[in-house]
């Protein structure tokens, strides 16, 4: 039964992909490419992978929902001052999330799952960069990618809500 479900809702975040762009359907195949492998060095560059979704995903959604927007921080509903300049894309995610949130109150649990999955991707890479011995196990590759699913699907659906 969960394969089915998932195997749906993962037909219906692919066909929202397909809308934005042919990088963005090559990086979900080399997700798939990377943890069909028997090699575990693959398992980090998936963690890669969807990291990289996600920065594409929030400049897309960025440009699509904030287009004349040129200052360099967004002031968010809590009135914090956040850095949505060059690379910064958990924020600028969180001002599209919150932009598109505000259209339903029912959509509010999505910024916080995202910005869970994002720090967990990032808590992975830092510990591999930092040398301290952790190697990305299959399982958590597994799990990234299934999360990532999860999240963007949920980003994208946000706006057909």
């Amino acid at each position: 039964m969960a394969t089915t479900v998932f195997g749906e809702y993962r037909e219906k975040v692919e066909n929202e992909f397909s809308k934005l762009s042919k990088e963005t359907l090559l990086k979900l195949q080399a997700m798939e490419d990377k943890i069909d492998s028997d090699n575990p060095e693959l398992y980090s560059q998936a963690l890669t992978t969807c990291r990289r979704l996600f920065e594409e995903t929030a400049k897309m959604l960025f440009e699509k929902y904030f287009p004349e927007y040129k200052e360099n921080t967004y002031k968010t509903r809590s009135g914090k001052e956040i850095d949505i300049s060059k690379d910064h894309y958990k924020n600028k995610l969180s001002a599209v999330i919150e932009k598109l949130e505000d259209k339903s109150p029912s959509k509010t649990m999505v910024g916080s799952n995202v910005l869970y999955l994002i720090d967990w991707i990032d808590n992975l890479s830092d510990l591999q960069c930092k040398g301290v011995h952790h190697d990305v196990t299959r399982q958590d590759a597994v799990r990234c990618i299934i999360q990532t699913y999860i999240c963007l699907g949920d980003i994208l659906n946000l706006q057909d809500e």
